[in-house]
Formats: C-alpha cells, sequence, structure tokens
C-alpha cells in the first residue's frame, strides 16, 4: 500500500509491508523542528505565539524537508 510522502514510519518495525510501526517521518520532523524553534526563540514570544503559531511553523519546516527529500 503505498502512502503519502511523509507519512511512512520513521523508524519502522520488521521487513517489506510486514509492520510499519511508529511515528510517522512528518511528525518526526517537525518535533526536530519543533525544538530548535523553541531553543531559540524568546521566552515573551513563546507565550502568545506557542499555542499555534510554532507547531505550525514546525509543520512547515517537515513539509519542506520531505518535499526536497522527494525530489
Amino acid at each position: 500500500m503505498k502512502t503519502k510522502p511523509g507519512q511512512e514510519s520513521a523508524f519502522p518495525i520488521g521487513s517489506g509491508t510486514s509492520l510499519e510501526l511508529g511515528m510517522s517521518k512528518r511528525f518526526y520532523a517537525a518535533c526536530a523542528a519543533m525544538q530548535g524553534i523553541l531553543t531559540s526563540a524568546k521566552e515573551e514570544t513563546l507565550l502568545y505565539t506557542f499555542e499555534q503559531a510554532i507547531p505550525q511553523l514546525a509543520l512547515m519546516y517537515a513539509d519542506e524537508l520531505l518535499k526536497q527529500e522527494n525530489e
């Protein structure tokens, strides 16, 4: 079964199509991007933007990374 780019498992278990468990590549990349964003952001900025802007920005970075990986 074909999956969308980034939806395949970041850490598959097993071989081939037998077992593919775990988080998606997109989620894993977004977590790494969010960690960098949070590390470099100023505390006063986080209070107002965390709920929506930072997760959206992290997913944007993850999508761009996956797009470039699949070119």
